[in-house]
């Protein structure tokens, strides 16, 4: 059995996530090695501190792993298409508001119940750029109002409800289009 230690670092290439000691200041040694059942892009990942999981999109399929490396979950997302996929964990749940996990490529943005990777019913809906067509970055706000994702699509900016209502665009005149970075102070 592996001992694991109490840090771990992700690294995500070519449809696998492999789990790194960061501690080990030599070579940070391998842990452990996780290869998608389907997908062999680059994974999108985002962590879960409270509940000790690795979420990962690849491609268009959504996975869960546990901090062993063992998949706990998976989704093909039937029908919504693949492409380079971006990935983002909502606040904790409250009473008005549940927990969303965010998977996004092919210009939407698909929300998912995290400990069943079902796609979330109502109010919760998937978003579909309204121009534009590609990759979807995707950033959350947790800290701003009630939560706010922001998504960019080919340049154009979409700031998203947590039920992915979209509260308002911004195409950045002048700039021209492209994958967007984003970051935030909050």
């Amino acid at each position: 059995m592996v001992t694991l230690p109490n840090n771990l670092t992700f690294v995500g290439l070519n449809g696998n996530v492999v789990g790194l000691n960061p501690s080990n200041s030599v070579n940070g040694d391998t842990i452990w090695t996780w290869t998608a059942s389907s997908g062999t892009g680059t994974p999108a990942m985002v962590y879960d501190p409270v509940a000790q999981v690795l979420y990962v999109c690849v491609d268009g399929y959504a996975y869960s792993i546990d901090k062993t490396g063992k998949l706990l979950k998976a989704n093909t997302l039937t029908g919504k298409g693949s492409g380079v996929a971006s990935i983002a964990l909502g606040p904790p749940a409250t009473d008005s508001q549940a927990q969303y996990l965010y998977v996004a490529f092919n210009s939407q943005v698909i929300p998912l119940i995290p400990s069943t990777l079902a796609i979330a019913p109502n109010p919760a809906q998937p978003w579909s750029s309204p121009s534009g067509t590609g990759q979807v970055t995707l950033l959350m706000l947790p800290g701003f109002e009630n939560g706010m994702l922001i998504a960019s699509v080919q340049g154009t900016t979409y700031g998203l409800s947590l039920n992915l209502d979209q509260l308002w665009q911004n195409t950045l005149p002048g700039l021209g289009n492209g994958t967007a970075s984003l970051a935030t102070t909050l």
